[in-house]
């Protein structure tokens, strides 16, 4: 078992690659951890799938992340919550492992209390967890308190706790690996292989939750690291690609 254990409960189709747990899983072995992916997407039955995961030991596993790309489908006609599957997910982990859940995400990050008090989860990481992750890791790891690291909420007696972010200087990030995810077989299946060449968003628009998560001062990436990821894409033969920025014309002389 890995010290970091990412999990996809994602199961809407067409399946959308998770590419937060490619740059997170990345993250991590930079920083000395060993990670690896329950993608509980394809799975016939998602319960089965985490009991065999499990069946082999979590002595070294430090910790569970489950990222919540969405809340629900965005589409009126079908207003799917997707909430109590991932309840359902965490208590089937807790079944099998003491670590600790820790939820992340894009939908987490709009709402993070909520979302932990919904799914009965003591820790999240709200925004990007690049940084934050492997900093959590490391405090399990040494049995140190995690107050303080930025962007963690957790649940404390006087209520949640939220520690401010601190975001990423994406030029200075090298590319990130992206062999975590079965990119072939998204892509087989309808996906689009997903990349981002900034984060962060300046603009105000009320329908829009990406500042929530990605901050709202504009970071970029270098050309060069984005034709490395795309490079890594190309080599498993996706070759449609999906740009997950805000918005890919600001600013123009970037794009």
């Amino acid at each position: 078992m890995p010290h970091l254990l990412l999990v996809n409960p994602n199961r809407l189709k067409p399946a959308v690659a998770p590419i937060a747990l490619d740059y997170l899983a990345s993250a991590a072995r930079r920083h000395g951890f060993t990670a690896g992916l329950l993608d509980l997407c394809f799975a016939d039955d998602p319960a089965q799938a985490i009991d065999a995961c499990f069946a082999q030991s979590d002595g070294d596993l430090l910790a569970v992340a489950v990222t919540l790309r969405n809340t629900d489908d965005a589409h009126y006609g079908g207003r799917r919550f997707f909430l109590p599957q991932v309840k359902e997910v965490v208590e089937r982990i807790r079944g099998h492992s003491r670590a600790p859940v820790v939820l992340g995400g894009s939908g987490f990050s709009t709402m993070p209390e909520l979302v932990l008090a919904y799914c009965g989860v003591d820790l999240g990481v709200w925004g990007e967890g690049e940084a934050a992750l492997p900093e959590l890791l490391r405090r399990l790891q040494r049995r140190e308190d995690p107050d303080g690291i930025p962007g963690l909420v957790q649940r404390t007696p006087a209520g949640f706790m939220r520690t401010p972010p601190a975001y990423l200087d994406l030029r200075a990030q090298p590319a990130p690996d992206r062999d975590t995810a079965d990119h072939r077989r998204y892509f087989a299946e309808g996906g689009q292989g997903g990349v981002e060449t900034k984060r962060g968003c300046l603009m105000k628009c009320t329908y829009c939750a990406d500042p929530l998560g990605k901050g709202t001062r504009i970071r970029l990436r270098s050309p060069e690291s984005v034709a490395d990821e795309v490079e890594q894409l190309l080599a498993m033969g996706v070759d449609h690609l999906h740009l997950c920025d805000s918005e890919f014309n600001l600013p123009p002389e970037h794009a």
